[in-house]
């Protein structure tokens, strides 16, 4: 699950809880993976393989971090999430040019969010589409914060939860923190998907067997 291996000179931020104060809102379980994590890939290793998405460590640097979330995790959050639940659409993210709001290629999501991206944009509707709908209250996202993508994951998760009516209309800084929380979570907790420990000595070793050979 590595992309540039040993030779690799990108470096992972210090693990910091005054700079990253995600990590004090983590299950310990996945705390010790992140510190296992951070002392033995680089950020351009992958930290979770999807049927139709990867995420790399540089990406959950971010989120800890309270930077920006790109689509492949949002589309991956997203898609955890759907997994839990029978009888609603796959859909996929797609990231638009303009202000990098995010738009989603399945009726139910696209509906649920409209109101934000349309907010967010200053416009009054998407051309991406035929029509608009705003089904749900959508909080403010705070002046010069990157939190558009945790916001947009808070939505997902509320329609997809059956709960529209439980959206707050504003969302504090901590609450958008439990939000990344849950995010990284997600990620780094499938059996089968999630990097581990094991899994990279694993590679490791075969990878010191290679060379040899």
């Amino acid at each position: 699950m590595q992309t540039d291996g040993p030779t690799d000179q990108k470096k992972l931020k210090k693990l910091n809880s005054h700079h990253m104060q995600v990590l004090k809102l983590l299950p310990q379980p996945t705390l010790q993976l992140i510190k296992d994590m951070w002392a033995n890939t680089s950020p351009n290793n992958v930290a979770y393989t999807g049927p139709n998405s990867f995420v790399m460590v540089e990406d959950i640097q971010e989120i800890l971090r309270d930077g920006e979330l790109g689509y492949e995790i949002i589309n991956t959050y997203a898609q955890l999430l759907l997994e839990e639940y029978d009888n609603l659409p796959n859909f996929c993210l797609i990231e638009s040019q303009q202000k990098r709001s995010y738009i989603f290629s399945a009726d139910l999501m696209r509906l649920a969010i409209t109101k934000y991206i349309c907010s967010e944009m200053r416009v009054s509707r998407l051309e991406h589409f035929s029509s608009t709908a705003c089904m749900c209250p959508t909080p403010k996202q705070q002046p010069n914060s990157l939190d558009c993508g945790p916001i947009v994951c808070y939505i997902i998760q509320h329609y997809i939860n059956n709960d529209v009516d439980g959206i707050a209309q504003s969302l504090t800084k901590h609450h958008v923190r439990k939000i990344r929380a849950d995010i990284t979570h997600k990620i780094l907790s499938h059996k089968s998907r999630s990097w581990t420990l094991e899994m990279h000595k694993s590679e490791e070793e075969a990878r010191r067997v290679h060379m040899a050979s």
